[in-house]
């Protein structure tokens, strides 16, 4: 696991290009997807990184082009995610927050309308992290796992 002291340390371990691998499971469906990509993280000041993800789903036998983009705010004590509504604008909505404990895990959650997402941020190693989210609501139960890894190292 990789130790978190000083959350500002955190911008150079995300820095860069990652391939990630996403199982998403739905339980009241009883049905899942993957989806295989590649994240970036574009420097967009010293403590502030863009991420910018790309990838194919695979649903029902059908293939699906997706993206997603992120904004992650480094300080001292944690970490701010944010929802980017217009990268060049700075334009972010908040997402949720993360303070990692030295053992590299950290959890937090976010409320969407009806839904509440749970999630889990654990920083694996030097190449290799994973986030889980648990989402329930009066339509969901479902768990969307993905593993981040530099170059062409994937964790189980």
């Amino acid at each position: 696991m990789i130790q978190a002291r000083n959350h500002l340390q955190l911008y150079d371990y995300f820095l860069g290009q990652w391939q990630i691998s996403r199982r998403i499971e739905d339980g009241l469906k009883h049905q899942s997807s993957s989806m295989q990509g590649r994240v970036t993280f574009h420097p967009l000041t010293p403590n502030l990184l863009h991420y910018e993800e790309k990838g194919t789903m695979m649903l029902n036998g059908q293939t699906f082009d997706v993206f997603r983009h992120y904004a992650y705010e480094f300080f001292e004590s944690h970490l701010d995610l944010y929802f980017v509504r217009h990268l060049a604008q700075q334009q972010f909505d908040p997402f949720c927050q993360l303070r990692f404990a030295e053992s590299g895990l950290a959890a937090t959650q976010h409320p969407c309308r009806e839904d509440m997402y749970r999630g889990t941020f654990e920083l694996i190693s030097e190449n290799c992290f994973k986030i889980t989210w648990l989402v329930d609501g009066p339509n969901k139960q479902t768990k969307i796992s993905t593993c981040h890894a530099r170059q062409n190292q994937f964790a189980d």
